[in-house]
Formats: structure tokens, sequence, C-alpha cells
């Protein structure tokens, strides 16, 4: 084969294969979460995604204490969204397992730039954050 044949087929794969590379460039943005101290030896992985203008917000967390070990009449985790210079949005309460110490929460938001909070909370849906704070992550997607 010669050298301009080689080049030739080189040129071929490597155009045939720029579409599948583009795919892998938009996928999802993953912030790994550590909890304050309020729930220190908690980790936890954010995962925000892009699709059709909205972002998509998961969030898992381990190791995660019973809320009632937080405070007096705590029974809940609530996930709250903060786009800059504007109030806590409540977005979803964490279906917390005992068993396993972890949680799991799911968001959707227009804005691509928040801050996460997660919460120890005496209700499911309290009108604002409580001070009992055990996530707290500045979220800023790439894509």
């Amino acid at each position: 084969m010669t050298q301009s044949r080689i080049k030739n087929w080189l040129s071929i794969a490597l155009l045939s294969l720029l579409p599948l590379l583009a795919l892998g460039c938009g996928g999802p943005s993953e912030y790994a979460v550590a909890g304050t101290s309020r729930a220190a030896g908690m980790d936890g992985m954010v995962t925000v995604e892009k699709i059709e203008g909205s972002f998509i917000v998961r969030v898992v967390l381990e190791h995660l204490p019973p809320p009632g070990r937080l405070g007096n009449g705590i029974n809940h985790y609530v996930l709250w969204l903060q786009p800059h210079n504007q109030q806590p949005h409540r977005e979803a309460m964490l279906e917390f397992d005992e068993d396993e110490r972890s949680g799991r929460a799911t968001a959707t938001t227009p804005q691509g730039r928040f801050t996460l909070i997660i919460t120890g909370e005496r209700t499911a849906a309290p009108a604002s954050p409580s001070d009992v704070v055990v996530v707290r992550k500045v979220i800023a997607p790439s894509n």
C-alpha cells in the first residue's frame, strides 16, 4: 500500500469517527460532594445534564446519617436549588434509605448555574431552608 493510500484511508477512518467523538462531548457534568460538619463522613455525587433547554439534577449521597440524628424533630432531607442572587427554591425531598444510609433526589431547573443545598427539616415541605445544612455545593455545568 502506498503512503498516499494509507493517508487517504486514515483520513476516511478519522472522519467516520468524528460523529461518535462528538456524542461524548455533551454528556452530563459530575460534581463530588462532601458533607458539612453536620454530616461529617457523608459523600456523594451530583450529576447535571442539559436536556431540551432544562437541566436535570440527580443527587446520590452515601453515608448519610438518619435525619433524627441532626436534631430534635428533624425527620426529612430536602433538596434546594438557589440561582445566583435569588432565594432558594425547594425542589425535592430526598428518598432516604435508612438501612443503606443513602439518599437520592432528582430535580429539573432552567438555571445552568446554582447552589445546591440539602437541609435537614422537620416537615417534608418547608417554606424556606433550615440552618441544618448537610450539603452546599456551587454547580456550574460546562455544557
